[in-house]
C-alpha cells in the first residue's frame, strides 16, 4: 500500500509538473529536479527496511538523476561542453561509483566506471592532455592502487585507452562530412584525431599494454593478454 501510495503521488506530481513546466523559472526548474533527486534518494533508503525491492528501484532513480541535475546547473549557469564533461565525469566517477561501493550495487558501481572517461575527456578538454593518455594514466593509478571490487574497471579504461586510435580514426571518418559545422574539431580538442592523437598514441599504448598485462598476469586471462597486445601494436 505505501508503495503504490508513493506512486500516486509521484505520478501527480509528475502531472501537475508536465502542465505546469512552462510557467516555472529555470530556478524553479532545477530546484525542482533536485528536490526530485533528494527525495528518491532518502526516501529509496527508507523505504529499503519495509520494501527493500522498491526502496532500490527508487534509490537507483535518484541516483541516475544527479548527472541531469548537474547538466542542468551546468546549462542554467551558462557554461560550455568542456565543463560539462568535465563534472559530468567527476559526478559519475565519484558520486555513482562511491555509491555503488558504499551500497554494494554492481550498477552503480559500473556506472561510475562509465564515468572515467568522460572525466579523461574532461580532462583533454582543459588540458594538453589527450583524453586518451589521461584515461591510461588513470587505469594505472587504479590498477596500482588495487581495490579488488574495481578490478574490472582499470581493464575496461586501459583497453579504451589503447584502442583509441583506433576509434578515433573512425569516429574522424564518420564526422568527416561535418568538418565545416561548429564542433567538428571537438575530436581534436579532446586529442582524439590530429596532430594530438599522434603524439599521445605511443604513451596511450604503453600504459594501457602495462595495466592489460599485469591483470592477464595476475588472473590468468587470455583476453586481457590479447587486448595488451593489441595496444601495444595499435
Amino acid at each position: 500500500m505505501a508503495a503504490v501510495g508513493a506512486f500516486l503521488l509521484v505520478a501527480a506530481a509528475g502531472v501537475f509538473v508536465a502542465v505546469q513546466w512552462s510557467r516555472l523559472t529555470a530556478a524553479g526548474r532545477l530546484a525542482l529536479v533536485v528536490a526530485v533527486t533528494a527525495a528518491c534518494l532518502g526516501g529509496g533508503r527508507a523505504l529499503r527496511r519495509s520494501l527493500p525491492a522498491t526502496g532500490d528501484v527508487v534509490f537507483h532513480l535518484g541516483a541516475f538523476l544527479l548527472p541531469i541535475d548537474m547538466a542542468a546547473a551546468i546549462l542554467q549557469a551558462g557554461l560550455g561542453w568542456r565543463d560539462l564533461l568535465l563534472a559530468e565525469g567527476i559526478l559519475a566517477a565519484a558520486a555513482l561509483g562511491g555509491l555503488g561501493l558504499v551500497t554494494g550495487s554492481v550498477v552503480l558501481r559500473w556506472a561510475g566506471v562509465a564515468g572515467v572517461p568522460l572525466l579523461a575527456a574532461g580532462v583533454a578538454g582543459f588540458t594538453p592532455v589527450p583524453a586518451p593518455v589521461a584515461l591510461g594514466a588513470l587505469a594505472v593509478g587504479a590498477e596500482l592502487v588495487g581495490r579488488r571490487r574495481w578490478r574490472r574497471g582499470p581493464a575496461v579504461w586501459a583497453a579504451l585507452a589503447g584502442l583509441a586510435p583506433l576509434l578515433g580514426a573512425g569516429a574522424s571518418l564518420v564526422a568527416g562530412a561535418l568538418a565545416d559545422r561548429p564542433g567538428a574539431g571537438t575530436l581534436a580538442d579532446l586529442g582524439l584525431s590530429g596532430p594530438a592523437a599522434v603524439g599521445g598514441a605511443p604513451a596511450a599504448g604503453v600504459l594501457a599494454a602495462f595495466v592489460l598485462a599485469r591483470g592477464a598476469r595476475r588472473d590468468g586471462d587470455l583476453v586481457l593478454a590479447l587486448a595488451a597486445m593489441a595496444s601495444a601494436v595499435v
